[in-house]
Protein backbone atom coordinates (compact mmCIF):
# COMPACT_ATOMS: atom_id res chain seq x y z
CA UNK A 1 0.00 0.00 0.00
CA UNK A 2 2.28 2.77 -1.28
CA UNK A 3 -0.40 5.31 -2.37
CA UNK A 4 -1.08 8.14 0.07
CA UNK A 5 -4.73 8.68 1.04
CA UNK A 6 -5.62 11.77 3.07
CA UNK A 7 -8.68 13.22 4.79
CA UNK A 8 -9.01 16.47 6.75
CA UNK A 9 -11.73 16.81 9.38
CA UNK A 10 -12.78 19.20 12.12
CA UNK A 11 -10.73 17.66 14.92
CA UNK A 12 -7.82 16.25 12.97
CA UNK A 13 -6.27 14.91 9.81
CA UNK A 14 -5.74 11.32 8.66
CA UNK A 15 -3.11 10.03 6.27
CA UNK A 16 -2.71 6.40 5.23
CA UNK A 17 0.53 5.34 3.56
CA UNK A 18 2.71 2.20 3.51
CA UNK A 19 0.34 0.30 5.78
CA UNK A 20 0.41 2.99 8.49
CA UNK A 21 -2.47 5.23 9.59
CA UNK A 22 -1.28 8.63 10.87
CA UNK A 23 -3.53 10.99 12.84
CA UNK A 24 -2.42 14.62 13.29
CA UNK A 25 -4.04 17.59 15.06
CA UNK A 26 -3.27 20.69 13.02
CA UNK A 27 -5.43 23.76 13.47
CA UNK A 28 -7.00 25.36 16.55
CA UNK A 29 -10.07 23.11 16.84
CA UNK A 30 -8.03 19.97 16.27
CA UNK A 31 -5.44 21.00 18.86
CA UNK A 32 -8.09 21.90 21.43
CA UNK A 33 -9.89 18.56 20.91
CA UNK A 34 -6.98 16.26 21.76
CA UNK A 35 -3.70 18.15 21.79
CA UNK A 36 -0.46 16.32 21.07
CA UNK A 37 -1.76 13.11 22.73
CA UNK A 38 -4.12 12.77 19.79
CA UNK A 39 -1.29 12.44 17.25
CA UNK A 40 -0.79 8.74 16.56
CA UNK A 41 0.70 6.29 14.09
CA UNK A 42 -1.11 2.94 13.92
CA UNK A 43 -0.16 -0.10 11.79
CA UNK A 44 -3.27 -1.10 9.85
CA UNK A 45 -3.02 -4.73 10.98
CA UNK A 46 -3.64 -3.56 14.57
CA UNK A 47 -7.01 -2.10 13.64
CA UNK A 48 -9.75 -4.60 14.53
CA UNK A 49 -12.71 -2.46 13.41
CA UNK A 50 -13.59 0.87 11.80
CA UNK A 51 -16.46 2.57 13.59
CA UNK A 52 -17.79 4.99 10.99
CA UNK A 53 -20.75 7.37 11.28
CA UNK A 54 -21.75 9.58 8.36
CA UNK A 55 -22.50 13.25 8.84
CA UNK A 56 -26.02 14.64 8.45
CA UNK A 57 -27.53 18.12 7.98
CA UNK A 58 -27.72 18.51 11.78
CA UNK A 59 -24.80 16.48 13.17
CA UNK A 60 -21.17 15.86 12.34
CA UNK A 61 -19.86 12.43 11.47
CA UNK A 62 -16.94 10.59 13.01
CA UNK A 63 -14.45 7.84 12.26
CA UNK A 64 -13.07 5.77 15.14
CA UNK A 65 -10.43 3.05 14.95
CA UNK A 66 -10.90 0.13 17.37
CA UNK A 67 -7.74 -1.82 18.20
CA UNK A 68 -7.51 -5.51 19.01
CA UNK A 69 -8.34 -6.22 22.65
CA UNK A 70 -9.61 -2.67 23.27
CA UNK A 71 -12.17 -2.17 26.04
CA UNK A 72 -15.25 -0.05 25.39
CA UNK A 73 -14.93 3.65 26.20
CA UNK A 74 -16.18 7.04 25.05
CA UNK A 75 -15.62 7.27 21.29
CA UNK A 76 -15.65 11.07 20.98
CA UNK A 77 -12.94 11.54 23.62
CA UNK A 78 -10.70 8.83 22.18
CA UNK A 79 -7.42 9.94 20.49
CA UNK A 80 -8.21 7.48 17.68
CA UNK A 81 -11.36 9.42 16.73
CA UNK A 82 -11.63 12.23 14.18
CA UNK A 83 -14.83 14.26 13.76
CA UNK A 84 -15.73 15.62 10.33
CA UNK A 85 -18.44 17.68 8.68
CA UNK A 86 -20.73 16.91 5.75
CA UNK A 87 -18.49 18.61 3.19
CA UNK A 88 -15.53 16.48 4.32
CA UNK A 89 -17.43 13.18 4.28
CA UNK A 90 -16.25 11.98 0.86
CA UNK A 91 -12.59 11.92 1.92
CA UNK A 92 -13.44 9.97 5.09
CA UNK A 93 -15.56 7.54 3.06
CA UNK A 94 -12.38 6.80 1.14
CA UNK A 95 -10.39 6.19 4.33
CA UNK A 96 -13.03 3.78 5.71
CA UNK A 97 -13.29 1.86 2.43
CA UNK A 98 -9.50 1.63 2.08
CA UNK A 99 -8.96 0.24 5.58
CA UNK A 100 -11.84 -2.25 5.28
CA UNK A 101 -10.41 -3.51 1.97
CA UNK A 102 -7.02 -3.86 3.62
CA UNK A 103 -8.57 -5.83 6.49
CA UNK A 104 -10.43 -8.12 4.05
CA UNK A 105 -7.21 -8.79 2.11
CA UNK A 106 -5.25 -9.47 5.30
CA UNK A 107 -8.03 -11.76 6.52
CA UNK A 108 -7.88 -13.74 3.29
CA UNK A 109 -4.10 -14.01 3.56
CA UNK A 110 -4.40 -15.12 7.19
CA UNK A 111 -6.92 -17.79 6.25
CA UNK A 112 -4.62 -19.11 3.51
CA UNK A 113 -1.64 -18.99 5.87
CA UNK A 114 -3.69 -20.65 8.60
CA UNK A 115 -4.68 -23.53 6.31
CA UNK A 116 -1.06 -24.07 5.20
CA UNK A 117 0.16 -24.14 8.82
CA UNK A 118 -2.55 -26.60 9.87
CA UNK A 119 -1.58 -28.89 6.98
CA UNK A 120 2.10 -28.72 8.00
CA UNK A 121 1.32 -29.45 11.66
CA UNK A 122 -0.78 -32.47 10.73
CA UNK A 123 1.84 -33.75 8.30
CA UNK A 124 4.82 -33.32 10.65
CA UNK A 125 2.98 -34.04 13.90
CA UNK A 126 4.71 -31.04 15.40
CA UNK A 127 4.41 -27.27 15.69
CA UNK A 128 7.48 -25.04 15.43
CA UNK A 129 8.26 -21.78 17.25
CA UNK A 130 8.00 -19.93 13.92
CA UNK A 131 4.52 -21.34 13.34
CA UNK A 132 3.50 -20.35 16.86
CA UNK A 133 4.60 -16.74 16.23
CA UNK A 134 2.66 -16.62 12.96
CA UNK A 135 -0.46 -18.07 14.57
CA UNK A 136 -0.46 -15.43 17.31
CA UNK A 137 -2.12 -13.15 14.74
CA UNK A 138 -5.19 -15.39 14.85
CA UNK A 139 -8.07 -14.89 17.27
CA UNK A 140 -8.90 -17.41 19.99
CA UNK A 141 -11.75 -18.97 18.02
CA UNK A 142 -9.39 -19.72 15.13
CA UNK A 143 -6.81 -21.21 17.49
CA UNK A 144 -9.43 -23.52 19.00
CA UNK A 145 -10.35 -24.50 15.43
CA UNK A 146 -6.66 -25.22 14.77
CA UNK A 147 -6.53 -27.53 17.80
CA UNK A 148 -9.72 -29.32 16.71
CA UNK A 149 -8.50 -29.82 13.14
CA UNK A 150 -5.21 -31.26 14.38
CA UNK A 151 -7.04 -33.53 16.84
CA UNK A 152 -9.48 -34.80 14.19
CA UNK A 153 -6.63 -35.55 11.78
CA UNK A 154 -4.57 -37.33 14.45
CA UNK A 155 -7.57 -39.29 15.77
CA UNK A 156 -8.75 -40.59 12.37
CA UNK A 157 -7.25 -44.01 13.21
CA UNK A 158 -9.00 -43.94 16.63
CA UNK A 159 -5.66 -43.62 18.42
CA UNK A 160 -3.27 -40.90 19.53
CA UNK A 161 0.42 -41.71 19.69
CA UNK A 162 2.99 -39.94 21.86
CA UNK A 163 3.97 -37.44 19.15
CA UNK A 164 0.35 -36.49 18.47
CA UNK A 165 -0.43 -36.10 22.18
CA UNK A 166 2.65 -33.90 22.68
CA UNK A 167 1.78 -31.73 19.67
CA UNK A 168 -1.74 -31.12 20.95
CA UNK A 169 -0.28 -30.17 24.34
CA UNK A 170 2.17 -27.74 22.71
CA UNK A 171 -0.69 -26.06 20.82
CA UNK A 172 -2.77 -25.80 23.99
CA UNK A 173 0.11 -24.40 26.07
CA UNK A 174 1.38 -21.99 23.39
CA UNK A 175 -1.97 -20.20 23.09
CA UNK A 176 -3.19 -20.53 26.70
CA UNK A 177 -6.20 -22.66 25.75
CA UNK A 178 -7.97 -24.16 28.76
CA UNK A 179 -9.06 -27.79 29.04
CA UNK A 180 -12.66 -26.62 28.56
CA UNK A 181 -11.69 -24.66 25.42
CA UNK A 182 -10.41 -27.82 23.70
CA UNK A 183 -12.67 -30.37 25.47
CA UNK A 184 -9.49 -32.04 26.72
CA UNK A 185 -11.07 -34.34 29.32
CA UNK A 186 -13.44 -35.99 26.85
CA UNK A 187 -11.22 -36.03 23.77
CA UNK A 188 -7.56 -36.34 24.70
CA UNK A 189 -7.15 -37.53 28.30
CA UNK A 190 -8.61 -41.02 27.62
CA UNK A 191 -5.99 -41.55 24.89
CA UNK A 192 -3.21 -40.59 27.32
CA UNK A 193 -4.34 -43.39 29.64
CA UNK A 194 -4.69 -45.88 26.78
CA UNK A 195 -1.21 -45.01 25.50
CA UNK A 196 0.30 -45.37 28.98
CA UNK A 197 -1.26 -48.81 29.49
CA UNK A 198 -0.25 -50.06 26.03
CA UNK A 199 3.32 -48.75 26.01
CA UNK A 200 4.28 -48.81 29.71
CA UNK A 201 1.86 -51.38 31.14
CA UNK A 202 0.69 -49.01 33.86
CA UNK A 203 -1.78 -46.21 34.51
CA UNK A 204 -0.77 -42.54 34.85
CA UNK A 205 -0.70 -41.09 38.36
CA UNK A 206 -2.23 -37.80 39.46
CA UNK A 207 -1.45 -35.33 42.22
CA UNK A 208 -4.74 -35.03 44.06
CA UNK A 209 -5.81 -31.58 45.24
CA UNK A 210 -9.40 -31.04 46.35
CA UNK A 211 -10.48 -27.45 46.88
CA UNK A 212 -12.81 -26.70 49.77
CA UNK A 213 -12.89 -30.29 51.06
CA UNK A 214 -11.22 -32.29 53.81
CA UNK A 215 -7.73 -33.61 53.04
CA UNK A 216 -7.50 -37.02 51.41
CA UNK A 217 -5.72 -39.53 53.61
CA UNK A 218 -4.10 -42.20 51.48
CA UNK A 219 -3.06 -45.64 52.69
CA UNK A 220 0.49 -46.93 52.66
CA UNK A 221 1.82 -47.29 49.09
CA UNK A 222 -1.49 -46.02 47.69
CA UNK A 223 -1.30 -44.27 44.28
CA UNK A 224 -4.15 -42.23 42.82
CA UNK A 225 -4.83 -42.81 39.13
CA UNK A 226 -7.90 -40.65 38.47
CA UNK A 227 -10.49 -38.48 40.24
CA UNK A 228 -13.53 -36.41 39.34
CA UNK A 229 -16.73 -35.05 40.90
CA UNK A 230 -19.51 -37.60 41.37
CA UNK A 231 -22.89 -38.05 43.03
CA UNK A 232 -23.53 -41.34 44.83
CA UNK A 233 -26.98 -42.83 44.27
CA UNK A 234 -28.36 -45.94 45.93
CA UNK A 235 -31.55 -47.98 45.55
CA UNK A 236 -33.80 -47.25 48.51
CA UNK A 237 -37.28 -48.53 49.33
CA UNK A 238 -39.69 -45.58 49.48
CA UNK A 239 -43.14 -45.74 51.10
CA UNK A 240 -45.87 -44.42 48.78
CA UNK A 241 -48.76 -44.75 51.27
CA UNK A 242 -51.48 -47.37 51.83
CA UNK A 243 -53.67 -49.40 49.49
CA UNK A 244 -56.86 -51.49 49.98
CA UNK A 245 -58.08 -49.92 53.23
CA UNK A 246 -61.66 -50.03 54.52
CA UNK A 247 -63.71 -47.60 56.59
CA UNK A 248 -65.65 -50.55 58.14
CA UNK A 249 -69.18 -50.15 59.51
CA UNK A 250 -70.60 -48.45 62.62
CA UNK A 251 -73.72 -49.03 64.75
CA UNK A 252 -75.29 -47.19 67.70
CA UNK A 253 -74.72 -48.55 71.22
CA UNK A 254 -76.83 -45.95 73.04
CA UNK A 255 -76.38 -42.53 74.51
CA UNK A 256 -75.50 -41.04 71.12
CA UNK A 257 -72.39 -43.22 70.85
CA UNK A 258 -71.58 -45.33 67.79
CA UNK A 259 -69.07 -48.17 67.57
CA UNK A 260 -67.03 -48.80 64.40
CA UNK A 261 -65.72 -52.25 63.44
CA UNK A 262 -63.78 -53.60 60.44
CA UNK A 263 -61.79 -50.41 59.74
CA UNK A 264 -58.18 -50.82 58.60
CA UNK A 265 -55.65 -48.83 56.55
CA UNK A 266 -54.77 -51.63 54.14
CA UNK A 267 -51.19 -52.53 53.24
CA UNK A 268 -48.19 -50.27 52.83
CA UNK A 269 -47.16 -49.59 49.19
CA UNK A 270 -43.41 -49.32 48.66
CA UNK A 271 -41.21 -48.78 45.60
CA UNK A 272 -37.49 -49.03 45.00
CA UNK A 273 -36.00 -45.78 43.77
CA UNK A 274 -32.50 -44.56 42.97
CA UNK A 275 -31.85 -41.74 45.45
CA UNK A 276 -28.90 -39.45 46.07
CA UNK A 277 -27.16 -40.44 49.29
CA UNK A 278 -23.84 -38.59 49.05
CA UNK A 279 -21.58 -36.58 46.77
CA UNK A 280 -17.97 -35.52 46.50
CA UNK A 281 -14.88 -36.53 44.56
CA UNK A 282 -14.75 -40.11 43.30
CA UNK A 283 -11.18 -41.42 43.40
CA UNK A 284 -9.70 -44.58 42.02
CA UNK A 285 -6.33 -45.75 43.30
CA UNK A 286 -4.27 -48.90 43.04
CA UNK A 287 -6.02 -50.13 46.20
CA UNK A 288 -9.61 -48.95 46.20
CA UNK A 289 -12.47 -46.93 44.74
CA UNK A 290 -13.55 -44.29 47.24
CA UNK A 291 -15.73 -41.22 47.52
CA UNK A 292 -14.10 -38.29 49.29
CA UNK A 293 -17.27 -36.57 50.51
CA UNK A 294 -18.27 -32.95 50.23
CA UNK A 295 -18.91 -31.27 53.61
CA UNK A 296 -21.97 -32.76 55.28
CA UNK A 297 -21.96 -35.98 53.23
CA UNK A 298 -20.86 -39.54 53.98
CA UNK A 299 -17.69 -41.22 52.66
CA UNK A 300 -17.57 -44.55 50.88
CA UNK A 301 -14.59 -46.85 50.31
CA UNK A 302 -14.61 -50.09 48.29
CA UNK A 303 -11.40 -52.15 48.17
CA UNK A 304 -10.64 -53.31 44.64
CA UNK A 305 -10.57 -56.95 45.76
CA UNK A 306 -14.17 -56.58 46.97
CA UNK A 307 -15.56 -55.37 43.64
CA UNK A 308 -17.61 -58.12 41.99
CA UNK A 309 -18.56 -56.26 38.82
CA UNK A 310 -18.98 -52.82 37.32
CA UNK A 311 -20.75 -51.32 34.33
CA UNK A 312 -20.22 -47.98 32.59
CA UNK A 313 -23.09 -45.86 31.33
CA UNK A 314 -23.13 -42.50 29.54
CA UNK A 315 -23.87 -40.66 32.79
CA UNK A 316 -21.99 -42.73 35.33
CA UNK A 317 -20.71 -46.07 36.58
CA UNK A 318 -22.46 -48.82 38.57
CA UNK A 319 -20.39 -50.91 41.01
CA UNK A 320 -21.34 -54.08 42.88
CA UNK A 321 -19.51 -54.94 46.09
CA UNK A 322 -19.03 -58.37 47.61
CA UNK A 323 -21.54 -59.00 50.41
CA UNK A 324 -24.03 -56.41 49.18
CA UNK A 325 -27.07 -57.20 47.05
CA UNK A 326 -27.68 -53.72 45.65
CA UNK A 327 -25.14 -51.77 43.67
CA UNK A 328 -23.72 -48.27 44.03
CA UNK A 329 -24.30 -45.84 41.15
CA UNK A 330 -21.87 -42.97 40.79
CA UNK A 331 -23.37 -40.25 38.59
CA UNK A 332 -20.60 -38.43 36.68
CA UNK A 333 -21.19 -35.39 34.47
CA UNK A 334 -18.38 -35.95 31.97
CA UNK A 335 -18.51 -38.81 29.47
CA UNK A 336 -14.72 -38.81 29.24
CA UNK A 337 -14.42 -39.28 33.00
CA UNK A 338 -16.78 -42.27 32.92
CA UNK A 339 -14.57 -43.79 30.24
CA UNK A 340 -11.46 -43.21 32.34
CA UNK A 341 -12.92 -44.73 35.50
CA UNK A 342 -13.92 -47.78 33.45
CA UNK A 343 -10.47 -48.01 31.85
CA UNK A 344 -8.71 -47.72 35.22
CA UNK A 345 -10.93 -50.31 36.88
CA UNK A 346 -10.56 -52.71 33.96
CA UNK A 347 -6.78 -52.50 34.13
CA UNK A 348 -6.54 -52.68 37.94
CA UNK A 349 -8.98 -55.58 38.35
CA UNK A 350 -7.08 -57.66 35.82
CA UNK A 351 -3.87 -57.43 37.83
Amino acid sequence: MSDIVKAEGITGQIEVTNGILNITRKGLKATLSQGKKGELSIPLERIAKVDYKKASFLTNGHIHFVLEGENEHSILNCPRTVIFGRKQEKEFDGIAILINKFKDRVLTELKDEFKDIVDEIVKNKDITEQQIELLKKQDKKSLITLYSKAYEAFEVDKELDEGEINTLKKIQDAFDLSNDDVNFDDRVRPYIYVYSVKKEGKLPTVNLQIEGGSPVILKKDEIVHFADNAVLKEVKSVSLGYSGGSHGISFPIGGGIRYRVGAHRGHVVKEDRLLETSKGVLIISNQRLFLQPSPGHKPLSIPLNKILSYQCFENGIEVYKEGREKGYFFSIGKGGSVELFGLCMGHLLRQ
